[in-house]
């Protein structure tokens, strides 16, 4: 009986010992204010979790982190720090013939992103602006590729529910090439890099286990006389 008081004893110290553990999203908030730095470079890094995300220019050109415009207010836009509109290119959004590109320090996956200032109907007969974009694996072939354009007056368009994985970068331009009036801002990425980040047992658990201890303490108690 002693071995089993005991085995009682290790057995609710060990599950004690025990944590949850949980994927954690990263959410890449390129409106932020830490961003402006990026502005007239070729290229600008910034840190995530232990993960760089470098944003870069590819066939011409200079990063701007664009002003903040007017926008309708939505419940989507707190995920947002809002210091600007996000990552553009020359002296504005990313427009017709300009490409930004995102890659990652260590392969991720890429759960979702999101524009600011595309907006439907925007040129011409109502034509709509368009952002296209690919995601490239570490391997080097073609993950994803697509392309969209938002509704509503805060201009906002997300991707989501993506879950693309082994991304090492992806790029982002204007899809309609000869449409000067066709552009947007890279404003956010959500993307998880497979790390777990540890929890505490939950209350409940706790409860279990605190009966548990009380269980062995008087088992202890009856046969040890």
């Amino acid at each position: 009986m002693k071995r089993i008081v005991r085995r009682i004893t290790v057995l609710a110290g060990s599950i004690i010992a025990m944590n949850q553990a949980a994927a954690v999203p990263i959410w890449i908030d390129f409106t932020d204010s830490t961003w402006s730095s990026a502005s007239d470079q070729l290229s600008f890094s910034q840190s995530y979790a232990g993960v760089d995300v470098t944003v870069a220019v590819t066939g011409g050109g200079l990063l701007t982190f664009n002003a903040d415009e007017a926008r309708s207010a939505t419940a989507e836009l707190e995920h947002f720090a809002l210091g600007g509109d996000g990552i553009g290119v020359r002296d504005d959004e990313i427009g017709a013939g300009e490409t930004v590109e995102v890659s990652f320090s260590s392969n991720v996956t890429v759960l979702g992103y999101a524009l600011f200032n595309l907006f439907d109907g925007e040129g011409p007969d109502g034509v709509s602006e368009r952002a296209d974009s690919l995601f490239v694996t570490a391997s080097g072939s073609t993950a994803h590729a697509g392309y969209g354009s938002a509704v509503g007056g805060a201009g906002l368009y997300w991707s989501g529910l993506l879950d693309v994985v082994n991304v090492s970068k992806a790029s982002f331009w204007a899809g309609n090439l000869n449409a000067p009036w066709s552009d947007f801002a890279l404003a956010g990425m959500l993307i998880d890099d497979g790390t777990e980040a540890v929890t505490a047992v939950p209350e409940p658990s706790m409860l279990v286990l605190f009966a548990s201890g009380l269980l062995a303490v008087g088992l202890r108690r009856k046969f040890t006389r």
